[in-house]
């Protein structure tokens, strides 16, 4: 009996099948490894895209306004408050100025309030009570060529002096 028992199938021992074990998980780590990196760099060409409403529409002419209203019409899917004084239009963008949250338009006690933090605003946007710091923002009018007011939501304006002006504030 001098000698060792090999065990196993014919020749081959547990040392063997371990090591051919670890090597092949070793190859298929490694195809692993490659085939992420390749599906990560073939997915790079083809992004994720977010699809948002534009940038800039049409709201309308200012007939579809009367004098001294409110209208939440672009509310739910641009943010967008429309309020229309006696001589002047302007587009209040709804989101507060505190951290981001959509305000509520109250008509009864004619304020917009932001309902996570207790910000209030006035008809024409300033800060009233709460934490908001700035006014909401107002977006830039223009007229188009068909007649039709166009909202640019990319231009807007919150500074105490500028918002009251043109392209803030469109004269009716």
């Amino acid at each position: 009996m001098t000698e060792a028992y090999q065990g196993g199938v014919a020749g081959k021992n547990r040392r063997g099948f371990l090591a051919s074990a670890f090597s092949w998980l070793g190859l298929g780590s490694l195809a692993t490894a490659l085939a992420s990196t390749l599906y990560a760099n073939f997915r790079f060409f083809f992004p994720k895209v977010l699809y948002e409403p534009p940038a800039q529409f049409s709201i309308g002419v200012v007939s579809d306004y009367p004098p001294g209203t409110v209208s939440d019409r672009w509310a739910k899917e641009h943010q967008v408050f429309v309020v229309r004084e006696q001589d002047v239009l302007y587009a209040l963008l709804r989101v507060c100025t505190h951290l981001g949250c959509l305000t509520n338009y109250f008509s009864a006690e004619g304020l917009f309030k932001c309902p996570c933090h207790g910000s209030i605003f006035s008809l024409q946007g300033d800060p009233l009570a709460g934490p908001a710091p700035v006014a909401l923002y107002r977006l830039a009018l223009s007229v188009g060529v068909n007649g039709q007011i166009v909202v640019d939501k990319n231009r807007r304006e919150d500074r105490p002096g500028p918002r009251n002006q043109s392209p803030y504030v469109l004269k009716v």
